[in-house]
């Protein structure tokens, strides 16, 4: 991975000033996720590998100066993390970790500190996660989705096409700081690939690197979610899980190596602003998460509450 530089724009991004290093190649050598600010302006780049741990670039002049901050006890994983961050500066890191594990940690103090480090897809047994996406409302909730197999094995996410591990949606929330996450998985009646999930770029078996890395997670405008992503196995073949060249496992070759744009929306429960929470004495809407390609809905029952 090259030198990573940021540049900033204060005319709206007509020009922008000269591109500064966020870190040097003795720092960080790993792939970066996406730039959030936070209400204060202190500006967050997560990466993967920073003395080979999961960490964040942090400026706190306006992306003149950085500082790389890891979490103790992380590992670089295969994929880019994710920062979400509260309404008070309260910062969330999602990552796969070097295990494969969905983890997530929470800082107070822009990165210098971290606690609740949380295995998030444990209630699952989660064994392998990509391509995190994290996003925080008020101070004390968040939400985190991953794409996730409870088959073991690393090659998981790497090029092994034999791999016969089958990966859902889910999404981890949390309305407590991250002092406890409810994870659900949100595609359950439709995986969103079989076999390998490749993260080695141009070197990935052909279709096998077909969910690229496009996700990302969002709110609407009263705090409820909403998840994008690709999806790579949409046929009803795929689907049921047939085995379709007869070699009696199901895998990347039963795969159907697609691509489609699919939507996750909540449509009940808490959402991550609690000024929309329902009054203390409504009947709760029953929880769920709606995922949706060209109008087809597929519905999970247990989502957020």
């Amino acid at each position: 991975m090259g030198l990573a530089e940021i540049a900033r724009s204060d005319d709206g991004g007509f020009t922008f000033g000269v591109g500064i290093p966020m870190w040097n190649l003795a720092q960080c050598n790993g792939l970066h996720g996406h730039i959030k600010v936070a209400p204060d302006g202190t500006v967050y780049v997560p990466n993967k590998s920073c003395d080979g741990k999961q960490g964040v670039a942090v400026s706190e002049d306006n992306g003149l100066s950085w500082n790389i901050r890891t979490v103790p006890g992380s590992a670089w994983g295969d994929t880019d993390p994710s920062v979400g961050i509260g309404a008070n500066g309260t910062v969330y890191l999602g990552y796969a970790d070097g295990d494969g594990h969905a983890r997530i940690a929470v800082s107070h103090d822009r990165g210098l500190t971290w606690v609740n480090k949380q295995d998030v897809g444990a209630q699952h047994g989660i064994q392998n996660s990509v391509f995190p996406a994290v996003i925080a409302g008020d101070s004390d909730r968040a939400a985190y989705f991953f794409l996730g197999s409870a088959t073991p094995g690393a090659n998981g996410r790497d090029t092994d096409v034999t791999f016969p591990g089958t990966w859902y949606g889910y999404i981890a929330t949390t309305y407590d700081g991250g002092s406890t996450w409810v994870t659900v998985n949100a595609t359950p009646n439709d995986p969103a690939q079989r076999g390998v999930v490749c993260t080695n770029g141009t070197t990935c078996p052909s279709g096998t690197r077909n969910l690229l890395d496009s996700n990302d997670l969002t709110v609407d405008k009263q705090g409820r979610v909403l998840a994008a992503f690709a999806d790579g196995c949409i046929t009803a073949d795929c689907l049921r899980g047939t085995d379709r060249n007869t070699d009696g496992r199901i895998d990347s070759r039963d795969n159907d190596g697609t691509d489609k744009a699919t939507i996750i929306r909540q449509s009940g429960g808490k959402s991550l602003f609690s000024g929309y929470d329902p009054p203390a004495n409504a009947t709760p809407a029953p929880p769920q998460l709606i995922a949706s390609r060209d109008g087809d809905a597929v519905v999970s029952t247990c989502g957020p509450n």
